[in-house]
């Protein structure tokens, strides 16, 4: 439950309410949290993901992701660019085929208002690979412009937001 602790709270930068050794909950936006509980029977194999080669061809460079059909959670943070930096330099940016958005790099991401991880790691064990699996649409609470994203539920943009720069 740590290492999940720490993906939310180093990557994510979502704050860690509960972390035991059974349970672990983060706060992912105003009144909205992702609980992860221990199986009683020890560790089992739990999909979250139905992953497929849907033979779409990436751009030139870029490479080719399998497609995920398992469930996803959406959400929002104040810093998209440094989010998807630190997910990025650990190697967990993820590009769903499936869907038309599709951020392979930075600009893309900034551009889209959103990427997306697959994999929960353990930040200070990467190597151990994926805690588990279950695919994340990190989204902007602002667009490039510094508006509120359309989608985004929250009723004013929260003051810890960071508004992206504009390129010249």
């Amino acid at each position: 439950m740590e290492g999940i602790a720490r993906f939310y709270e180093q990557i994510l930068e979502c704050p860690v309410l509960e972390c035991s050794e059974s349970r672990c909950c983060i706060s992912v936006g105003p009144r909205q949290t992702l609980s992860f509980v221990r199986h009683p029977k020890g560790r089992l194999t739990v999909q979250h993901e139905d992953m497929r080669d849907d033979q779409v061809e990436p751009p030139p460079g870029m490479p080719s992701f399998m497609s995920n059909y398992g469930p996803h959670v959406s959400m929002y943070v104040a810093d998209l660019e440094s989010t998807y930096r630190r997910a990025d330099r650990l190697g967990l940016a993820y590009v769903n085929p499936r869907f038309k958005r599709r951020a392979y790099t930075l600009d893309e991401a900034l551009k889209d208002c959103m990427f997306r991880c697959l994999d929960i790691v353990d930040p200070n064990d990467v190597e151990a690979g994926p805690i588990l699996r279950l695919e994340h649409e990190v989204r902007s609470v602002v667009k490039q412009d510094g508006s509120k994203y359309k989608s985004c539920p929250f009723f004013d943009i929260p003051d810890a937001v960071v508004r992206p720069t504009t390129k010249e």
